[in-house]
């Protein structure tokens, strides 16, 4: 009986020391917490992990000796799990100053995100001062609203009255903006794909709190998790063809948004009137096609010659319009006679002309003799005595109209039969006339709406600029400096006024991306840190974001990307080097670093220009392009 009982004392011990002496053989399981985010985590419809960063944590442990258990539950459930010890890891996390106490997370990011703002139809919502007495829903503990740089502590800059709900996942965020219980939500940039299955929700360009989402353990505890998966997600990272990319191109590039679906979804209204509207342009076209018939059966007209003059007017719409925008308001109004002439059959002589401070300048004119002409421009100034915009004067033998070109100038077109002909204006002419004098307004309103469209952008832009310059005292002028300094170069080397204009506009938003990064880190005195100088190297990226969704300045963005790159490749954000870098990036870097280094910051002391041409020069072929380089101080020089 004793012998049975110490060996029964033996296996005990030996059990209990094989728990704490061998942890790894008395414990290989690794219990992975996550939550809905899709597509990075979430339960599929059978209920089972899947996801972008469930896929690439079992890659990670796919050859390991560890059984991977993953539980599901809301966000702050995940949480709660990971901080009582029940989860030994979390999935899709970003790290913060205020987790970075209670967890670890692992290095290198599997990819960045930022929070976006999508809103209730019927809110505009173009500002973060749009949101006074709104409600926003979010979800519990997350990021994007409550940690630093998050929306809520954005609109508390601005003392705005907000009321923030919180849910447990962001499908019930979006669920409440759609019937409105809530006016907008807090979600991510990956999430924003969705709000396109809901008619009641739109997108804002609200962008907030950028960061790398990470895996992440409880303080001191599983650190050698996270060792093994930075070791191996770095070479993942690192390897365009490996199983991380496969995976990301699947769940993150492969699954875009229903395009049509989310322009459908914008535009329902505008899709509606134009569908009526091109429905009332048909009618109303039948029935011209209609009345023309008759009158040309009646009058007995050549349905071939009739052809031919509508074919004149289509010519005239579809190339000479493009042509005149290219060229000048006095080549329209030339072509504009051109084509009356051509098509009002009885007219034989006409002129167009300008008023211009009450001064009449002519244009253009056909067969007037000069007498004649002498006293038609009489009979303009007679019949514009008072009211000389929008007119349309006619007699038998003259028709006499006018039309705005701008709010200082007034132009005409005045067509005539001729004393010896017996003929008059029919009522086909006088439609035509009547069609010509819509199209010559509508082309003068379209180049005004154009000119005021294209100020608009550019005062936008400036005004973002100066946004900058609030944020960073010591940037203020620069960015209007690095714009004066590229595009005088890119004068210089020769290159087109169309690329001079890109490049200047692309200087003048260089830095645009600052505004996404706290103000303590762009404004500090001496030295940054590593992590500081990190954050400060996102800003080329933060500005591509950013300007890449604008019409106005989508083409400049990839310039804006590429500003700090090298010719030899040590660069930032991509590490591109040589020929890869966009000749206008290429340019600005050098205009960027020289009135950097001629301008004084918090921490150092300014240049002056013959030694900061000194250090572009030292600097060809590695920093800076050299042929561009050379141009550059030639340029300095001669000045």
């Amino acid at each position: 009986m004793k012998k049975k009982t110490m060996i029964r004392i033996i296996i005990s011990v030996i059990s209990i020391l094989s728990f704490f002496v061998f942890p790894n053989f008395a414990n290989n399981t690794i219990n992975v917490g996550y939550y809905d985010d899709y597509p990075l985590v979430f339960q599929d419809d059978d209920g089972n992990s899947a996801g972008f960063f469930v896929e690439i944590f079992n890659e990670i442990y796919k050859d390991s000796d560890y059984t991977i258990n993953y539980k599901y539950g809301s966000w702050k459930e995940t949480l709660d799990s990971l901080n009582s010890g029940e989860v030994d890891i979390v999935v899709d996390i970003l790290k913060s100053e205020k987790r970075d106490i209670i967890y670890d997370f692992n290095d290198t990011p599997l990819l960045l995100n930022y929070g976006k703002l999508c809103v209730y139809k019927k809110y505009k919502v173009d500002s973060f001062l749009d949101l006074n007495n709104l409600k926003i829903g979010y979800l519990d503990s997350d990021y994007y609203a409550v940690e630093d740089n998050g929306i809520i502590e954005m609109t508390n800059i601005f003392k705005l009255d907000i009321e923030y709900i919180p849910f447990d996942t962001y499908e019930e965020v979006l669920k409440a903006v759609e019937k409105n219980k809530v006016n907008a939500g807090v979600i991510n940039s990956l999430t924003v794909n969705q709000i396109y299955d809901y008619k009641n929700i739109v997108d804002t360009d609200l962008v907030f709190a950028a960061s790398g989402v990470k895996y992440a353990t409880l303080k001191g505890e599983n650190n050698e998790k996270l060792l093994i998966i930075d070791e191996k997600l770095n070479v993942l990272i690192n390897d365009k063809n490996s199983y991380y990319y496969d995976r990301y191109n699947y769940w993150l590039k492969n699954k875009k948004v229903n395009y049509f679906k989310k322009f459908y979804r914008e535009n329902i209204n505008v899709i509606i009137l134009v569908i009526l509207f091109s429905l009332l342009i048909f009618i109303l076209l039948r029935v011209e096609i209609y009345r023309k018939t008759k009158e040309l059966k009646e009058a007995n007209k050549n349905i071939g010659n009739l052809a031919s003059k509508f074919e004149n007017l289509i010519n005239f719409l579809s190339f000479n319009i493009k042509r005149v925008f290219v060229n000048g308001n006095d080549l329209f109004l030339a072509e504009l006679l051109n084509e009356t002439l051509e098509l009002v059959p009885e007219a034989k002589c006409g002129v167009v002309f300008k008023i211009v401070n009450d001064k009449l300048k002519i244009v253009n004119f056909k067969n007037y003799k000069d007498q004649k002409l002498h006293e038609v421009l009489i009979d303009v100034q007679k019949k514009l005595n008072g009211n000389a915009r929008n007119q349309f004067i006619k007699s038998d033998k003259r028709i006499f109209l006018t039309f705005s070109e701008n709010e200082d100038s007034i132009c005409g077109l005045i067509v005539d039969i001729g004393e010896d002909s017996k003929e008059i204006f029919s009522k086909y002419s006088i439609r035509i006339l009547r069609v010509l004098k819509k199209l010559a307004a509508s082309y003068f309103l379209g180049e005004s709406i154009h000119e005021l469209n294209e100020n608009f952008q550019k005062e936008l832009i400036l005004s973002i600029v100066q946004m900058l310059e609030i944020h960073d005292d010591y940037t203020k002028g620069h960015s209007e400096s690095v714009a004066n300094l590229s595009s005088k170069l890119a004068k210089h080397m020769g290159l087109s006024d169309i690329k001079v204009n890109e490049i200047y506009w692309t200087g003048l938003v260089h830095d645009i991306g600052k505004i996404l990064i706290n103000k303590d880190i762009i404004t500090k005195d001496g030295k940054l840190t590593f992590k500081e100088y990190e954050t400060i190297k996102k800003h080329p990226e933060f500005g591509y974001m950013a300007l890449r969704k604008s019409k106005a300045t989508k083409d400049i963005a990839k310039y804006v990307l590429c500003h700090h790159e090298r010719i030899d490749g040590l660069g930032y954000p991509g590490g591109l080097k040589g020929d890869e870098i966009p000749i206008e990036s290429k340019i600005v870097s050098i205009a960027d670093s020289f009135d950097a280094m001629i301008s004084s910051r918090s921490y150092r002391a300014k240049i002056d220009i013959d030694q900061a041409l000194i250090e572009i020069e030292n600097n060809l072929g590695t920093q800076f392009d050299k042929e561009i380089g050379r141009q550059f101080i030639e340029m300095m020089n001669i000045n």
